[in-house]
């Protein structure tokens, strides 16, 4: 069985193991099927040691996985969740690059975390243009819709 081959194998068990709630098993079949090649893992690996599914919560592997998969998988749920990690560090203009990476990647829900960062520095017509992208999207869940409205109607009420 080629390599290839093995990492999808790995991958459908790991789905599997992960569906039946045994976490620790997923994990080290979703780790597994990331060494043996096979991209659709990384993200996921890299979600469950962001919420420390499965192993020990750990943010620099975390980052490592949701690189490679934005890298190597052109994945842009990773870059939005690398987003995340570094505006949390606090580091804000690194943050806004990879939200707007994601964005540029077809991630809607970045343009939320672009418009709440803007606020934050005080640029409510930047905040005004993501939440109206963000608005105008079908691929949006609830919770971020109704956050975004609530977010535009303080944009608005910062112009009068």
């Amino acid at each position: 069985m080629s390599k290839q081959n093995a990492g999808k194998g790995l991958y459908a068990r790991a789905e599997d193991a992960w569906s039946r709630g045994r976490l620790s098993s997923a994990f080290s079949l979703f780790l597994e099927a990331a060494n043996a090649g096979d991209v659709r893992a990384f993200r996921v690996l890299a979600q469950f040691y962001d919420d420390g599914e499965g192993t020990l919560r750990n943010e620099a592997r975390a980052l490592y996985w949701y690189r490679r998969a934005h890298r190597d998988a052109l994945d842009a749920v990773a870059a939005h969740n690398i987003g995340c990690i570094t505006r949390d560090r606090g580091e804000t203009h690194r943050a806004l690059w990879w939200f707007r990476r994601a964005v540029s990647m077809g991630e809607v829900e970045s343009h939320l975390q672009i418009a709440k960062i803007s606020l934050g520095l005080g640029k409510k017509m930047v905040a005004r243009r993501h939440l109206e992208l963000l608005l105008s999207s079908n691929e949006i869940v609830e919770d971020s819709r109704d956050e975004g409205e609530a977010l535009l109607i303080q944009c608005d009420l910062g112009r009068r």
